[in-house]
C-alpha cells in the first residue's frame, strides 16, 4: 500500500517543456522531471513546447523513470498541433462554432486530437473549452470559446466529449463555472463575476452540466470569484459551495476535478498559507483532486502531509483525491489496451501525427468559418493586378510574427502592393506615415489579428484601434478581422469586411485565396 506522501503526490502534475520565461522544450525538460520523479513520484505531467516525433522518446524515458504510470495531459484545445510542433493545428473554438454544422466539426477534432495525442503520449485533453463568450471585452476567453449561444456551447461541447471518449482520449471542460463573462484574465489577476444565479443557470453552466451528462473525465476550475454561487471573496477552485454542493451532490458528478493552473495570479493569494504548504490543503478541502502546474511539486505534497499530521486537512480526503487519479488511469488501461500510456508511435503509413489527412480537415473548417460582406470584387477593381496602388496594413494583438503567412500570401497575391505590419507594441509616432500612405492609396486592406493571450491585453493597441478608425471608413477600404471581432466597429463601415474566428495559418490562406477569387482574372491565385 502506498504512503500517505505517495498518495499526496498522485493529486500533483507537473510541466514538462515551459511557454513561461524562460521558455523551454518538452525534450530538453526530461533530466529536471527524471530528477523529480526519484523523491516525488507525482501523478502526472502538463506537457508543453514539443516537437514530434522527438517527444515520443521523451515521454517514454519519463514513464519508465516513473514508478507509478504517467498520466499526459495538455492544453490541445486546437488539436496536438497547439503543444506539439509538427501536428495537426485547428482553428479556435469559435471558427468550429461559426461553420455550417458545428457539432460535427467539433467531433472531427476531437477524433483527430485523439488519435494524434495517442501517437504522441498525450492522455488527457484538457479541452473542451465549455465558456460561453458572454463578455466583448474578454481578454482570455473570447474565440476559446465555441460562441455566444449557450445552446451551441452545449451541443459542441458534449459532441467533442463523446467522440474524444469513442477514439480513447480523457478530457476535460473548462472553466467550470464559467470564465466567459469577465472582463480581466485570471492569469494575471483575480476576476469577479457579478452575474446573478438565474444569468448562470441559463447561460454559463449549461454546458458543464452537458458535459457531465456526457460522461466528461474532469471538471477544470476557473479562477474567479463568483458570489452568486457561494462564496463573495474567493475564487471558484476553493469554494465548496460550487465543487461539493453543486458538483458532487447537485449533479452527481463522480469524476476528477482538477485546478487550472496554480501558477496564476488568480489563485495567488490562495498560495501565501505559513510554513511550507502553498495553499494545497485548502484546495482539496475544498473539493480539487488534480493539483495542475505548481511551482514547487515537493513543497506541495509536503505541505499536504503537514496539513495532514496537524488536522487541517483529513487523510480520507487524500485518498479520496489520489483514488480518482488511479481511477483514470485505470479506465485509460480500460479503452486502451495494455500499452495504454506508451507513446504509439507512428502508424503503418507514418503519417498519422500531421497527416494529408488530418490537415485537410484543420483548413477545411477555417475556410468554412469565412464570413465575407461587401463588393470583392469591386473592391479589387480599384488597383492594379498586382497590387499598383494598394497599401496593406497588418495589425496584431501580439507578435507580428503571427502575421507572417498572410503577409507572404499577400505578396504572392499582389507583389507590387505596399505592406506595412505594426505590432501591439507599436508607438504613436510609428502610425502617422502608415496613415498617410494608406489615405493616399487607391485603395487599402487592414488586416487585424486579435487572439487571446495569458498575461495580456488580447485586443489591439489604441495607436492600432485609431489607425482602423481613421482609414477603414474611406472610399477602397477592405477590413480582414483573424481572430476577435469585439471591438473593431469602426471596421464596419469598410466596403469589404472579411471574418473569420482564429488566426491559425490555414485561415489566412483561406482568406488570400478569397482575394485571389476577388481579383480574377487580374491576377491568378498564388501558389
Amino acid at each position: 500500500m502506498p504512503s500517505l506522501r505517495e498518495a499526496a503526490a498522485q493529486c500533483v502534475f507537473v510541466r514538462l517543456g515551459s511557454n513561461l520565461p524562460p521558455t523551454i522544450s518538452a525534450e530538453d525538460d526530461v533530466d529536471r522531471v527524471r530528477a523529480l520523479l526519484d523523491d516525488c513520484p507525482v501523478g502526472g505531467l502538463l506537457l508543453f513546447r514539443a516537437h514530434w516525433p522527438d517527444v515520443t522518446d521523451a515521454l517514454a524515458t519519463l514513464q519508465q523513470a516513473s514508478p507509478l504510470p504517467l498520466l499526459v495531459a495538455a492544453d490541445v484545445e486546437r488539436g496536438v498541433g497547439q503543444q506539439v510542433d509538427g501536428a495537426t493545428l485547428f482553428p479556435h473554438a469559435m471558427a468550429v462554432g461559426d461553420g455550417p454544422d458545428p457539432e460535427a466539426d467539433a467531433a472531427v477534432l476531437a477524433r483527430t486530437t485523439a488519435r494524434e495525442a495517442r501517437a504522441a503520449g498525450i492522455h488527457w485533453a484538457l479541452a473542451p473549452v465549455a465558456d460561453v463568450h458572454v463578455e466583448p471585452r474578454n481578454p482570455i476567453i473570447n474565440i476559446r470559446s465555441f460562441g455566444r449561444d449557450p445552446d451551441r456551447v452545449v451541443d459542441c461541447t458534449s459532441a467533442y466529449i463523446r467522440a474524444a471518449r469513442a477514439n480513447g482520449l480523457l478530457t476535460s471542460a473548462k472553466h467550470l463555472p464559467g470564465h466567459g463573462r469577465t472582463t480581466e484574465d485570471s492569469h494575471a489577476t483575480l476576476p469577479v463575476i457579478d452575474a446573478d444565479r438565474s444569468a448562470l443557470d441559463a447561460v454559463d453552466l449549461p454546458p458543464f452540466r452537458a458535459a457531465v451528462d456526457a460522461s466528461v473525465d474532469s471538471l477544470m476550475t476557473a479562477h474567479v470569484v463568483v458570489p452568486a454561487l457561494g462564496d463573495a471573496h474567493r475564487p471558484a477552485t476553493v469554494s465548496p459551495s460550487l465543487l461539493r454542493t453543486l458538483v458532487r451532490d447537485e449533479w452527481g458528478f463522480t469524476g476528477v476535478v482538477v485546478s487550472d493552473s496554480l501558477q496564476m495570479e488568480g489563485i495567488a493569494e490562495e498560495r501565501q498559507d505559513p510554513g511550507d504548504d502553498p495553499g494545497a490543503a485548502r484546495l482539496l478541502n475544498a473539493g480539487v483532486d488534480v493539483l495542475l502546474d505548481p511551482a514547487d511539486p515537493r513543497a506541495v505534497v509536503d505541505g499536504l502531509v503537514a496539513a495532514v499530521a496537524d488536522g487541517r486537512l483529513p487523510a480520507e480526503r487524500v485518498w479520496e483525491a489520489s483514488n480518482r487519479v488511479r481511477d483514470l488511469k485505470r479506465r485509460l488501461r480500460q479503452i486502451r489496451g495494455p500499452t495504454a500510456f506508451a507513446p504509439a508511435g507512428r502508424d503503418g503509413s507514418g503519417a498519422v501525427v500531421g497527416g494529408a489527412v488530418h490537415r485537410a480537415h484543420a483548413a477545411a473548417m477555417s475556410r468554412r468559418a469565412l464570413q465575407i460582406d461587401g463588393d470583392g470584387a469591386g473592391w479589387c477593381s480599384r488597383f492594379g493586378s498586382s497590387g499598383e496602388g494598394l497599401v496593406a496594413v497588418l495589425l496584431s494583438s501580439g507578435s507580428s510574427s503571427a502575421t507572417r503567412p498572410f503577409d507572404r500570401r499577400l505578396h504572392a497575391l499582389f507583389p507590387k502592393a505596399d505592406r506595412y505590419r505594426l505590432s501591439a507594441s507599436v508607438g504613436e509616432e510609428a502610425v502617422p506615415p502608415v496613415r498617410q500612405a494608406a489615405q493616399a492609396a487607391s485603395a487599402v486592406l487592414v488586416a487585424c489579428f486579435v487572439e487571446p493571450a495569458a498575461w495580456r491585453d488580447g485586443g489591439l493597441s489604441a495607436p492600432q484601434h485609431d489607425l482602423v478608425a481613421s482609414v477603414s471608413g474611406q472610399d477602397g477600404a477592405a477590413v480582414v478581422v483573424f481572430g476577435a471581432a469585439d471591438g473593431l466597429r469602426p471596421a464596419e463601415a469598410a466596403d469589404l469586411r472579411i471574418r473569420v474566428a482564429t488566426t491559425v495559418p490555414d485561415a489566412q490562406d483561406a482568406v488570400a485565396e478569397s482575394l485571389a477569387g476577388f481579383a480574377s482574372p487580374h491576377q491568378p491565385a498564388p501558389s
